[in-house]
């Protein structure tokens, strides 16, 4: 057999051994606010089958999570219940760490986690643990003139309409809804 890339396995796909010491972070406004509820049910199930758990809350800014990133570098997991937002938020400390995560939908879209076929099951999130096979994502980085240094982003970036409808939602506090986003949509339409 011809040693090609047709043969060659994916460098993309990395084996790593199975996680012990697991790190959940949940975003507390994603979902409508229960993705905490998710996160302590997730820990019961992970410590039951053998694992060390922590839960802690998401950081509302990306610098936020350079204070936690010893916290994560100690992990040999990171679990994400959240949304695209909060797992973008964690890119540049995942990446220095080299962590692998896996995501738990709990956002409106959560684009990332249906991308990788991630789901709130913990027999999924069981059997991912098990198998020991990741896949390595690269994120790119977009700067300009009214953007505060370098954003990161990794499988969309959005610009216009919908970027500015974000930026509005990130100011409020408390639980997001599909409902939210429409009137700030509207409004930014508007």
């Amino acid at each position: 057999m011809e040693d090609n890339l047709f043969f060659q396995p994916n460098p993309m796909i990395i084996k790593i051994p199975p996680p012990q010491k697991i790190l959940i972070i949940y975003n507390p406004i994603s979902s409508a606010g229960n993705t905490e509820a998710i996160a302590c049910k997730l820990e019961i199930e992970l410590v039951f089958h053998g694992k060390t758990v922590e839960v802690r809350p998401s950081e509302k800014k990306m610098k936020g999570y350079t204070l936690i990133a010893d916290e994560i570098a100690n992990s040999d997991l990171v679990v994400v219940v959240g949304g695209d937002g909060t797992i973008r938020k964690l890119l540049e400390v995942i990446n220095k760490t080299s962590i692998p995560i896996y995501a738990i939908p709990g956002g409106n879209e959560s684009l990332f986690a249906k991308h990788y076929a991630m789901s709130s099951r913990i027999e999924d999130l069981l059997q991912a643990i098990s198998t020991g096979t990741c896949l390595q994502q690269f994120y790119g980085l977009i700067s300009g003139k009214s953007i505060r240094g370098e954003k990161p982003f990794f499988n969309m970036a959005s610009m216009g309409l919908d970027s500015l409808t974000v930026k509005n939602i990130g100011k409020r506090k408390g639980p997001l809804n599909d409902s939210i986003y429409l009137w700030h949509g509207i409004r930014a339409l508007c």
